[in-house]
């Protein structure tokens, strides 16, 4: 009985040593095989450590889960491992497998915290919304959790339950939070956890770039287990490197999406329908046209009601940092859509016409005219199609010149597609075909066509990217000083100016991740 308890407080010493990365060692998990029940639970739980950690090429045999004794000296590393081997789940998308392994965890150990975390996350991945929130919900009404990784885990759990609620200020605040604490525990698992969240909450707040910096990072140094979703949200940040490999299933599948409607082809069939990866899938199709959701976020950017591209989406596809974003279709006798910018070859195989750019900044020009093409045969009253452009209320006897001036130009522009028509108090666009232009409106953060910008051309300076990028000399400053300031860019002085660069700081740099995500 005493060399039981030695023997267990010697697996359960050693499962917190490897949760900073102390890995334990063949000699005592041979020992522990060797023991009693408790003692074959923690050796376990250990190899399941040292899997996760990539120490191991293989995982542990799943099957002899199911032979371990449970009682309650084993119940401590049952939980653990129960735990470790659901993560495993639904980090492979395996649903079946994942709640399976709920099954026996509860059976085994009861409702345990650990538990509800691991109920939590398989319905953040494979589930739907509503099961997803009422876990989370669950899970925020258990007893206060005190070991740290617990602590670490319940609150990147907090942060996509905020997600899931609309309260994207509220998930970034705790994603934040998740992050520290994972890096001043020093806990790997827990971080790469705790950013790969905070990464995709960045991303959804409508800040991919900085989700692309904190993933491009956390992605050279995740064992193999963590890399299709690192992948998956690489791809979904504009980074067209996080989805080669092959541990990178999903993402790869995903790659082949946004290759597809690139191409102009039919989007591919093999993709998660449900959970965190089947949401992002829908997203997709729909900026890009292929689907309705009538009443979603993705509708109103689609009609015109809102200009901000859903879930942080403007990067993908982007090649070009001056590229357009997104475009507004012109339809005959209909309203028209916008789409994002990786539909120009789907629009082009249906037959529509592109409006040739225009010589010289036409910004307003062609703002009014995606404005026209959104309000379809109804068109607008003159007075709201000014304010809608000039963003201050129209007054005849001030702006009527103006006004007329930017009918004209419009006109003009629209010479080789359509015209626009004025009746009484309304203005609306006449086409007989379809046709599609950049919205100059959907335009990327400055940091955001900053990065992409480097990124292509390579070192930069304020001066440089202002006109590169046709921005206010005061904005890329601005915007170049920030991203400094994140870690994104060195800076160096050359001659009388200086010149920024993409940074390629490692993600052992003990600053690194507290930079990031600030």
């Amino acid at each position: 009985m005493v060399r039981t308890f030695v023997a267990d407080e010697q697996g359960r010493e050693a499962y917190e040593r490897g949760r900073a990365g102390v890995l334990a060692e063949a000699a005592l998990l041979a020992a522990l095989d060797a023991g009693a029940a408790a003692e074959q639970a923690w050796a376990c739980a250990l190899r399941w450590q040292r899997w996760f950690a990539g120490a191991d090429a293989h995982p542990p045999n799943s099957d002899a889960l199911r032979s371990l004794k449970v009682d309650d000296a084993s119940a401590p590393a049952l939980d653990r491992v129960l735990h470790l081997h659901a993560r495993a789940r639904w980090l492979a998308r395996d649903a079946a497998a994942a709640r399976e392994t709920l099954a026996h965890h509860e059976q085994a150990c009861g409702r345990t915290m650990r538990w509800l975390l691991s109920r939590a996350w398989v319905e953040v991945m494979v589930g739907s919304p509503a099961s997803a929130r009422a876990a989370i919900a669950e899970l925020q009404d258990a007893p206060r959790a005190v070991e740290a990784e617990v602590v670490i885990e319940a609150a990147a759990l907090r942060a996509m339950g905020a997600v899931l609620g609309g309260d994207l200020e509220e998930a970034v605040s705790v994603a934040r939070r998740a992050s520290r604490m994972a890096r001043t525990e020093s806990f790997p698992q827990q971080e790469y956890l705790a950013n790969v969240v905070l990464a995709r909450v960045r991303r959804l707040s409508g800040r991919p770039f900085l989700a692309a910096r904190i993933l491009g990072v956390l992605d050279r140094v995740a064992p193999p287990m963590w890399r299709s979703w690192i992948g998956w949200e690489r791809l979904m940040s504009g980074d067209s490197e996080g989805g080669a490999g092959e541990d990178r299933h999903h993402a790869n599948a995903l790659g082949a999406l946004l290759a597809a409607l690139a191409e102009g082809r039919p989007p591919t069939t093999d993709l998660p329908q449900e959970g965190l990866f089947g949401t992002d899938v829908h997203t997709i199709l729909g900026v890009c046209g292929h689907t309705d959701a009538p009443g979603s976020a993705v509708a109103r950017w689609r009609s015109g009601a809102a200009l901000e591209v859903p879930d942080g989406l403007q990067a993908l596809g982007a090649t070009d940092p001056t590229a357009a974003v997104a475009l507004v279709v012109a339809l005959p006798g209909a309203r028209g859509t916008r789409v994002l910018a990786l539909s120009r070859a789907a629009l082009e195989a249906r037959g529509h016409r592109e409006l040739p750019p225009a010589a010289g900044a036409q910004m307003r020009t062609d703002s009014a005219i995606a404005e026209l093409a959104l309000a379809g045969p109804d068109g607008l009253e003159i007075d709201d199609f000014f304010a809608r452009l000039y963003g201050f209320e129209y007054r005849n006897e001030r702006h009527r010149s103006v006004r007329n001036m930017l009918v004209h130009r419009v006109d003009r522009r629209l010479e080789s597609v359509g015209t626009v028509a004025r009746e009484n108090d309304r203005i609306r666009l006449v086409t007989e075909h379809a046709f599609f232009l950049s919205d100059p409106r959907c335009i990327a953060p400055p940091e955001e066509r900053l990065l992409y910008a480097a990124a292509a051309w390579g070192a930069l300076s304020s001066r440089k990217a202002a006109e590169r990028l046709g921005m206010p000399l005061r904005t890329a400053q601005e915007a170049l000083r920030r991203l400094a300031e994140d870690g994104a860019f060195k800076v160096e002085r050359q001659q009388r100016e200086f010149v920024y660069s993409l940074e390629d700081t490692t993600f052992q740099e003990p600053t690194w991740i507290d930079r990031l995500d600030n």
